[in-house]
């Protein structure tokens, strides 16, 4: 069981949004009108360490939006004003700890959902179409995952169907 450590005073989720791991291992959390970001113990039953992130942009809302982690190490997430349907989308930059506006498709209702393509681009999906959203920047090559040990048992050839057990040096896939 992960301890998850005392959340910061002035931060406040209300129904929490999404959340994204970053590269560097923390975990940025949305809820209503707050934002945090979330750090791991050294041991699992060692309590994380929370601290507060940036304001959301207009003092918006994130419930029930969606977040994605780009491949240049920023989140993109939707937010809209209370009372009002998603109508905005973000870009968190932990590099600076600030959140920009992204111009958002010309569409009735955006978006939906978001998935990261093998080329780095990322399709926004919408009500009406989707879209493709290229962000800036590229991954840091320290983010890359990187293969350092492949045991294969006998038989010694790869065949469709079988397993091979790759270790994960982080949580991130780096």
């Amino acid at each position: 069981m992960v301890q998850d450590g005392p959340i910061p005073s002035g931060v406040k989720f209300g129904d929490v949004g999404p959340a994204a791991l970053l590269y560097d291992g923390r975990v940025f959390v949305l809820g209503s009108h707050s934002t945090a970001l979330y750090t791991l113990g050294a041991k699992p039953s060692d309590p994380g360490q929370w601290l507060p992130g940036p304001p959301l942009p207009g003092g918006n809302n994130t419930e029930d939006d969606a977040a994605i982690a780009e491949p240049n190490g920023k989140v993109m997430f939707q937010s809209f004003p209370d009372g009002q349907i998603a109508n905005l989308l973000n870009e968190f930059d932990p590099a600076s700890n600030t959140i920009s506006t992204i111009t958002p498709p010309n569409d009735p209702v955006i978006p939906l959902d978001f998935l990261v393509l093998p080329t780095g681009q990322i399709l926004v999906t919408c009500s009406q179409r989707d879209y493709i959203y290229t962000p800036v920047g590229l991954p840091d090559d320290s983010w890359r995952p990187t293969i350092k040990d492949v045991k294969v048992s006998t038989p010694t050839e790869i065949s469709p169907f079988r397993q091979l057990k790759i270790p994960q040096p982080r949580a991130s896939g780096g």
